[in-house]
């Protein structure tokens, strides 16, 4: 009994990568078929994304600020984003 033990034993990590070989597999079909329900010019992706309101860009005076500058010191109006 100890023996069939010991060959059971040995043969199922022989298996195990089968089955985990098959399940990526059907994962990846799965995904594949995720992406191919989107199509090929992202439509869905362009859809989601969020608009950038003119606050989130990155300006100078927003450089400035985080360098702890003070933009009245250096001459910079920050409203017409240029130098006075």
């Amino acid at each position: 009994m100890a023996r069939q033990f010991a060959a059971r034993e040995q043969a199922e990590p022989a298996f195990a990568w089968k089955r985990e070989r098959a399940r990526l597999e059907e994962e990846n079909r799965v995904l594949e078929a995720r992406i191919a329900k989107l199509g090929d010019s992202g439509e869905r992706a362009q859809e989601t994304a969020p608009e950038e309101s003119p606050r989130s860009e990155f300006t100078m005076g927003v450089m400035l600020r985080s360098l702890n500058i003070d933009l009245s010191v250096i001459g910079y109006d920050a409203v017409h984003e240029a130098w006075r």
